[in-house]
């Protein structure tokens, strides 16, 4: 199994190619801004 190296950056390296059928990503971003949103200090 090969796994990809990241470099601590923004980069991501690998050997060959990853096993995807598709190249679609769905990403959440969660705004810790919103009102209900709960934070502790």
């Amino acid at each position: 199994m090969r796994l990809p190296v990241y470099d601590g950056g923004r980069n991501l390296y690998t050997a060959g190619s990853l096993p995807f059928t598709h190249k679609e990503f769905n990403i959440v971003v969660l705004n810790e801004d919103d009102e209900g949103a709960s934070s502790s200090t």
